[in-house]
This record gives C-alpha cells, structure tokens and sequence, in this order.
C-alpha cells in the first residue's frame, strides 16, 4: 500500500488533525501510539517544536528521518518502557491499551516531567437530525457497541486519573461520509475489538446502507501533564 492508499484509508484521522492543538517546547521528543501506518507519526515530524518522533508499530519501519520505529513487542507497556518522551498521542489507537493498568503506569514513566498526552479515543455519531446513531444502532441490531465504547472510555479515565491529577476530557467534532464512518469502524483499531465477526459488522451498519443523511462526529479526548 503506497502512502496515497494510506491517506485515503485514514481521512478520518487525517481530518482530526485540525482540531488538535500540539504545543511542545522546541527540540521536545514526541511519541505516536495509534497503530495507522504512521499517519500520525508523520504529522508530528512535520512539527517544527518536534526533533525526533517515536512510532511504536507492528510494522518495521518507514522511510523518515524523524521518525524512530519502535516494535510492538509483548505488549504495549513493554515497548514504551524503551523510550521518553515529552508528548504522546494516540488517535483511536487506545484498544491497544493492554493490559491498560500496565500501559497507563508505562505511560507515566515514560514521559518526561511537564509532559502532555491527548488520547482519542472514541467517536459518538449523530445524524442531521441530532439523533445518536451509534446508540440507535446498538439497540437496532442488539449488538452494544456504543455501551463497549463507553465502558472503555471509563475505564481508561479511571485508570489514568490513580496516577495523574489533571484529567481533562474534551471533544472533538468533525463532518463525515457514512463510507469514512464505516472505513473507521472497519480499521484495525476497531473493528476486531468490538464486532465478533464480519457479519456483525456489516449487520451493525446495515439500517445506514439507504439512508441519505449527513453524520458528524464527536471524539471523546482525553488530556493530561505529568507534574
């Protein structure tokens, strides 16, 4: 897959980079944990505050001298007791968090004094209409998606909140196509986490197959320094 394919297969995060505010210090090290093809990893080298860009992957390597590979070994606290850094982001990538108490202490250890992570985690889905797709397609098709969603989201914080003091939670809105809303759930990030099968899946989306609407999403964030 060449990076075009890569793009258009991560609009949705592409997208996201507008509404997310980095502000590091010059010469600050910066670590990516959202498992997409480096996408967000070459967002952060394009920062000028940024000298060197961790990327913890699955994948072996890309072609970016800013960017400094990490593999995914054992588990996720594993690899980031390798690095330090001054700021972490993860956009989408959290159901990597496991086990997530081991990854949150990971986490604390491996940023520097003053550090700043932004963790986002998970999109609510609304209709022109206000309405919350996302709950009514969990209820539709019996499968609890939304309810996954939220308990995980609680748990991160909870887990987060034993160890720093300044938990923020903040949203995140953007206009999409029911194609990228899809394109999304069906990323690695998502889709074997939350749906059992491919059936499930397709039978999760399928009241939206006809339905001509325009959908918004609304990221729940989640922000914090270590003091």
């Amino acid at each position: 897959m060449n990076y075009i394919e890569i793009e258009n297969k991560y609009l949705t995060y592409l997208k996201l980079f507008d509404g997310i505010s980095v502000n590091a210090p010059e010469n600050s090290i910066a670590c990516d944990v959202s498992f997409n093809d480096f996408i967000t990893a070459r967002h952060l080298a394009d920062k000028s505050c940024f000298r060197r860009v961790y990327a913890i992957s699955r994948r072996q390597f890309v072609n970016n001298e800013k960017i400094t590979t990490i593999s995914y070994q054992y588990n996720l606290a594993y690899s980031l007791t390798r690095i330090k850094c001054d700021f972490l982001l993860s956009l989408g990538g959290i159901y990597n968090f496991q086990p997530m108490y081991d990854v949150v202490h990971a986490i604390n250890k491996c940023m520097n004094v003053g550090g700043k992570f932004v963790f986002v985690v998970y999109p609510e889905i609304f209709d022109d209409a206000g309405r919350d797709v996302l709950y009514g397609l969990s209820v539709s098709s019996e499968i609890p998606v939304k309810e996954k969603l939220k308990r995980w989201f609680a748990a991160l914080h909870n887990s987060l909140s034993h160890i720093f003091v300044n938990i923020r939670t903040e949203s995140i809105m953007q206009d999409v196509s029911f194609d990228e809303i899809k394109d999304l759930f069906a990323s690695e990030n998502f889709k074997k986490y939350i749906f059992k099968n491919d059936n499930e899946y397709k039978r999760f989306f399928h009241p939206l197959n006809k339905a001509e609407r325009k959908y918004c999403l609304s990221w729940n964030v989640l922000k914090g320094t270590k003091l």
